[in-house]
């Protein structure tokens, strides 16, 4: 699972990938931009990954953003995350 984070203009800025992994205190850090020491998650390339996902090829689906949280479209990971 990955979360990415978006600027004024809704240009992806910045992202990681396999959160499902983290520890509260360490996706804590990713949310409030404390992310310095979690360099194994960030995501290098992150556009193109975002956009990557967005093609529909792995059927990725969005469980939470600045609207709302999903949960009729999470799977048992983002259910872990979002929902405990």
């Amino acid at each position: 699972m990955a979360i990415y984070f978006f600027d004024e203009n809704d240009d992806v800025i910045l992202g990681f990938e396999n959160i499902e992994f983290l520890s509260k205190d360490e996706l804590s850090k990713v949310v409030y931009h404390e992310w310095k020491d979690l360099t194994d998650s960030k995501i290098e390339n992150v556009k193109a990954e975002y956009e990557n996902i967005l093609a529909d090829e792995y059927n990725y689906k969005v469980v939470a953003d600045q609207n709302g949280i999903y949960p009729e479209d999470m799977g048992a990971a983002a259910e872990r995350v979002f929902m405990t």
